[in-house]
């Protein structure tokens, strides 16, 4: 098995630099990539449906990010 240092060292750089929100953040999105890669994977198929609702979601993320750091500071 492969050493978790470096992506310990990772998130705690990433930690140092922002804040917990950023860390849960880009563990949502590792994870949700990772989902997607083995259907995709086990399927073969692309959905263009599925494309849009991404689209759509990084809107929603990108508009959560921006109230956040305008609330945040």
């Amino acid at each position: 098995m492969a050493s978790q240092e470096p992506i310990r060292l990772a998130r705690e750089a990433l930690r140092e630099k922002s804040h917990e929100h950023a860390l849960l953040d880009v563990a949502g999105i590792i994870g949700f990539f990772a989902t997607i890669t083995i259907v995709v994977d086990f399927t073969g198929h692309k959905s263009e449906e599925f494309a849009q609702l991404l689209t759509r979601m990084a809107s929603i993320i990108d508009l959560g990010r921006r109230v956040r750091s305008r609330v945040l500071g």
